[in-house]
């Protein structure tokens, strides 16, 4: 159905992304974008994040993802975790994917939590105990919000000011109506940060693909799962 309601908009960066990449690789992987922690703090399970990318003035918007992933990246992981799980209780542990490479980067995740019940465990109650555990633990912490695109025809938005994090905007475009039960919570290690690809660069853009499907192949392994490490 379409409806017109006010949306957080999120801008994919073009120097690592053009949309078909985006769009393939969340096909593959789902949506893994890093927010800041006291502005995720304000969403809730199931919330519409729309994505874009920004060009002159203008937001290109090509679809949105309904929040149901939220990861977790620090440096002493295992001890996070444990703490972690142990204040928010109403989870259950099971296995994470292993190796993920993204076009951004890639990282390890060998465990995710799953919250069967989400209204035990809102958005702000999450981000706020993960917070007060980095804090004791003197850490760092790097929140991503994630969950599956769901692809729209291509809408322009203009004029429109660029922001790193996003930014709020009205929107009347067509939205898969649906109830989210139940959330994920993941955490990441050996992260490896990609911030551009060189011009020249070889493996860059939907050559990377190519790459990685001749990888699986090579490896035995079928299209579309993820490689262990």
């Amino acid at each position: 159905m379409e409806t017109s309601s006010t949306y957080f908009l999120h801008f994919i960066g073009k120097g690592l992304y053009s949309i078909e990449d985006f769009i393939l690789e969340s096909a593959r992987y789902g949506v893994n974008r890093s927010l800041p922690a006291n502005m995720l703090s304000r969403f809730s399970w199931g919330d519409k994040i729309f994505v874009a990318q920004f060009d002159s003035g203008s937001a290109k918007i090509f679809g949105y993802f309904t929040l149901s992933n939220i990861n977790f990246q620090c440096d002493q992981q295992e001890t996070f975790m444990t703490m972690l799980m142990d204040r928010i209780k109403t989870s259950e542990l099971v296995p994470g994917p292993g190796r993920v490479v993204r076009h951004c980067g890639s990282y390890q995740m060998h465990t995710k939590l799953v919250v069967p019940d989400i209204t035990k465990v809102p958005v702000k109650d999450l981000i706020a105990a993960a917070m007060n555990v980095a804090k004791e633990l003197k850490t760092s912490l790097k929140v991503f919000a994630g969950g599956e695109l769901d692809r729209i025809a291509e809408k322009t938005l203009s004029p429109i000011k660029f922001s790193r994090s996003g930014t709020y905007v009205t929107l009347d475009v067509p939205i898969e109506q649906g109830i989210l039960t139940q959330a994920e919570v993941g955490f990441i290690g050996d992260y490896h940060l990609r911030r551009y690809f060189l011009k020249n660069d070889s493996m860059s853009q939907m050559d990377f693909f190519s790459w990685f499907d001749k990888t699986l192949h090579m490896h035995q392994v079928q299209p579309g799962t993820y490689l262990q490490p």
